[in-house]
């Protein structure tokens, strides 16, 4: 629920500043019970209004009359209580669209916001900024885009300046018009609004056609101190970038819609904020591949866009998207190619998008031809230092290359050996840290402990602007006590508002004075220089007490897929010996790693024990024991040999009238497969036999 929480929060946040007037409301109450630590009381309470069945109208009129520091600390509580509040403002975020999208109500109020009644007039601008927002903008570009209503121009730019940063991506959207009279006043309005985000669009202006659009853009320009003569692709494209990275927006600017011009009308497209930067990032390096049509940079970052949206939807467990969204996101970066494909993965790795990069390593073992593996950028993502990254690229290898002819097949082999024992993934992130220190937590996540790093960010923005969007998700994070852009309090208020589960260790060499600042907001201090160790046991610490759950489903996905990986390239005849004692280790887990494990095994291992240990034991599901049988009979087909001990053991499972038919068969059957001497196969025989008698009744 992290995703709703964080535009819940912008509803909350939004609440403030319009200005609402609150009465009380059983949500007060609920807040009172739950801060007087009542919160059966507080969990009744929100039942009550959720048993009335209220509309998304109703319960967007309740959001309204409750402050905003009661929602927020109503979300973050934990447990059912928090999930009630959740879903009361899922309702009441629904009803807010139906609101603010209101086209009948906007046209109203923009009529209003232009007429002659001064009051009317400022009371309409007010409501549009503060109901309307950014969907006010289309209205508004029809009153400043007609060239025979000077009064309807001069009011609706004010208008927009009343609205400020939210009407600046529809604005900029709408550069692309046809009509001089719109491109001027919408220039005008930046140089009122001074949003640097428009410095691009404004700077691709200054080869208008048109004289009276260079000159009020220009103008928006130098009000901006934007450089002169700057070429607008490469600023699109730092702008793109930005966005990519998560620095090119403010916690404010994140919205549910994106905008597009086409066929001489503005409109926008609903968007999750998970992927909001990154759809902005594919837009600027869109506008720059038109202006640029072979620019290697844009189409690069267009790619890039596309599959940080894959990572994304993934990271954040987007279920709602992952069906048709997802795959026609992943469809359209593949159809860029491997090349492309490539230099995403390799910028990806330069910004420390890790996540970014498994998603483009995912796409190249898609769609790189075997022969070409050689020189692909897969086999430099084999020695990464982040574990994401690695086993990524251990899978796509071996997919790409169809398990057969691996390039650095021993390599590949154990890293999904490693990947395979994964018992626990903790998600790292970490802000201003030094090259030694970033060095060491890569050594650290190296280590079987379970941890990996989702990214290494240099700035606050970085860091910040991620998490506002949902597009990572750390458990978490390393935050030096010492920021280019910012102080540590900044980080931990503005991630914990969002993501409250965070844990943060802060690197600093005075801890003492780190309690006595931090208090509780930090889970621990580590000293600049530590061992990866040192990392190591305070990221463990930190997360003492909190539900393993979820890490253990990320471990059981990577080691599924390892195994499965690791079976198929068995299958073929590669050697998996560096990881066979890995996979006989995961025998013990649960049947959704340790199956496929055994399959890689009965494929490509030498021994039986292990699956005989799972066969004769008492803990293994049944499934878990056939799998195992099923493979130590392909193990005994191909070593044709077979301990006394190991015979007697299968034999008797094999003879045991009491035991599960099908695991009886699969034992049979590996007996039949091991090199037994003609007294083994004599003596198993009489171990089976029964008379060909029909059943007495009642036996």
């Amino acid at each position: 629920m992290a995703l709703a929480r964080n535009s819940l929060l912008g509803l909350v946040a939004a609440c403030v500043a319009h200005g609402v007037a609150f009465a009380q409301t059983p949500v007060d109450d609920a807040f009172r019970a739950a801060m007087t630590k009542q919160h059966d009381k507080a969990i009744e309470i929100l039942r009550g209004v959720i048993k009335a069945n209220p509309s998304s109208t109703e319960a967007f009129e309740l959001w309204q009359k409750v402050e905003a520091e009661k929602w927020q600390e109503l979300l973050m509580q934990k447990g059912e209580l928090g999930k009630l509040a959740q879903h009361i403002l899922l309702l009441a975020n629904a009803g807010r669209k139906e609101f603010n999208r209101d086209e009948a109500k906007i046209k109203a109020l923009v009529d209003a916001a232009c007429g002659d009644d001064y009051a009317k007039r400022r009371e309409a601008m007010i409501e549009l900024d503060t109901k309307h927002g950014e969907f006010a903008v289309p209205a508004l570009l029809a009153k400043i885009g007609n060239a025979d209503d000077d009064k309807g121009q001069v009011a609706g730019i004010m208008a927009l300046r009343q609205i400020g940063r939210a009407a600046t991506l529809p604005m900029v959207s709408a550069l692309e018009s046809g009509n001089a009279v719109l491109r001027r006043n919408i220039a005008a309005v930046l140089n009122l609004t001074k949003d640097h985000r428009a410095i691009p669009a404004l700077t691709a202006l200054m080869k208008d056609q048109n004289e009276g659009v260079v000159s009020v853009a220009r103008d928006a320009l130098n009000n901006m101190g934007a450089k002169p003569g700057a070429d607008a692709v490469a600023l699109f494209l730092e702008q793109s970038q930005n966005y990519m990275v998560g620095v090119g927006t403010e916690g404010s600017d994140i919205s549910d819609v994106v905008w597009s011009f086409a066929g001489g009308k503005l409109s926008y497209q609903d968007c999750s904020p998970a992927v909001y930067g990154y759809e902005l990032a594919k837009k600027s390096a869109e506008r720059a591949l038109g202006m640029d049509p072979g620019s290697v940079e844009a189409t690069t970052l267009i790619a890039r866009s596309y599959l940080a949206q894959v990572a994304a939807i993934d990271n954040a467990k987007l279920d709602a998207l992952k069906d048709g969204v997802r795959s026609n996101l992943n469809l359209v970066a593949m159809a860029m190619g491997p090349k492309v494909i490539g230099r995403a993965l390799e910028s990806s790795l330069r910004d420390n998008q890790p996540m970014v990069a498994a998603a483009a390593i995912r796409a190249l073992g898609d769609t790189t031809d075997k022969d070409a593996l050689g020189s692909s950028p897969l086999l430099a993502a084999l020695d990464n230092g982040n574990k994401v990254v690695r086993f990524a690229a251990a899978l796509a290898v071996a997919k790409a290359s169809r398990s057969t002819n691996v390039p650095q097949a021993d390599k590949v082999v154990a890293i999904l050996g490693e990947a395979v024992a994964e018992q626990a993934i903790n998600r790292i992130a970490t802000v201003g840290l030094d090259d030694a220190n970033k060095k060491a937590v890569a050594n650290a996540v190296s280590l079987k402990n379970g941890n990996v790093v989702e990214a290494n960010y240099n700035s606050v923005r970085g860091l910040v602007g991620q998490v506002l969007t949902g597009a990572t998700s750390p458990d978490v994070v390393v935050v030096n006590d010492v920021l280019a852009d910012g102080i540590p309090m900044t980080v931990i208020n503005s991630v914990q508002r969002h993501s409250p589960n965070v844990k943060f260790v802060l690197v600093t060499g005075d801890a003492d004075k780190a309690k006595e600042i931090y208090g509780d907001k930090i889970a621990g201090t580590i000293a600049p220089g530590f061992k990866p160790e040192e990392l190591e046991s305070k990221v463990a610490e930190a997360l003492k007490g909190v539900d393993q759950a979820a890490f253990k489903v990320r471990a059981a996905e990577v080691a599924v897929k390892a195994s499965n990986a690791l079976n198929t390239l068995a299958g073929n005849r590669v050697s998996i010996a560096p990881a066979v004692s890995s996979l006989e280790t995961q025998l013990q887990r649960t049947d959704d790693v340790a199956i496929p494990a055994a399959r890689a095994l009965g494929e490509g291992g030498s021994s039986i024990d292990a699956l005989l240990g799972q066969i004769t034991g008492s803990a293994a599901s049944k499934d878990l024991k056939v799998a195992c049988a099923d493979a130590a009979g392909k193990v005994l087909g191909r070593v044709q040999t077979i301990s006394p001990e190991q015979f007697a053991a299968l034999k008797g499972v094999a003879a045991d009238a009491k035991a599960d038919a099908g695991l009886r068969t699969a034992v049979a059957v590996a007996l039949g497969k091991a090199g037994l001497s003609t007294a083994q196969r004599l003596e198993v025989a009489k171990a089976l036999s029964v008379m060909a008698v029909a059943a007495k009744a009642g036996e």
